[in-house]
């Protein structure tokens, strides 16, 4: 845990899969609309992602580590932070609230999981632009986050539920105890057969 709070705290740069904020506090309606926007988006990555509070960006575009104010730190808490970005997600997005002291500096870590089996969408409309219908994303492009921008990134999504519902298949056949057949290649029989059992 603590070489990820560092890695996370100590890196000093935003990244598709990390997201820096200031001091927030969980009760003002931006503060949660920002989160449920970045969930979202995170969920549709790879391997998901993190949101840090307590870091500030500073004039020449660096990150500072300067942790949060007590009661912004007090005021995240596991189920509620889930309820409200799931109030949102369609299907349920995992998230985690991790609450970290660093030099006697308080953090709170957010990581979102990657979505089991299908894209998330966002189900209703909400402060900040948050859309019904919408598919957030994080895009190579440009480190934020933002509504589908491009058909490459929405093939990066669809490639990677596609490879979701595939190691899905082969796990449903294996619990089954059934193998699947793979044809053989017709050039391999064809040399066989030249090769008339030599």
């Amino acid at each position: 845990m603590s070489d990820l709070v560092d890695s996370l705290i100590g890196n000093g740069r935003e990244e598709r899969h990390v997201e820096f904020k200031r001091t927030m506090n969980w009760s003002d309606v931006g503060t949660k609309s920002k989160v449920v926007k970045s969930s979202i988006a995170m969920a549709n990555l790879r391997d998901g992602g993190f949101i840090v509070f307590g870091i500030e960006r500073q004039p020449d575009d660096s990150y500072t580590a300067v942790g949060m104010k007590a009661e912004d730190y007090d005021s995240f808490k596991q189920d509620e932070i889930s309820m409200e970005v799931n109030n949102y997600a369609d299907p349920f997005v995992e998230v985690t609230v991790q609450k970290v002291k660093r030099d006697a500096k308080l953090f709170v870590i957010i990581e979102i999981r990657e979505f089991l089996d299908l894209p998330i969408l966002c189900k209703r409309d909400g402060a900040e632009r948050l859309r019904n219908g919408a598919i957030y994303v994080r895009p190579r492009r440009k480190i934020e986050t933002a509504e589908l921008p491009s058909q490459g990134d929405l093939r990066e999504i669809l490639d990677l539920a596609v490879e979701k519902k595939i190691r899905s298949f082969y796990s449903q056949i294996e619990r089954v105890g059934a193998r699947l057949a793979v044809p053989e290649d017709r050039d391999s029989k064809a040399f066989s057969e030249q090769l008339g059992g030599l």
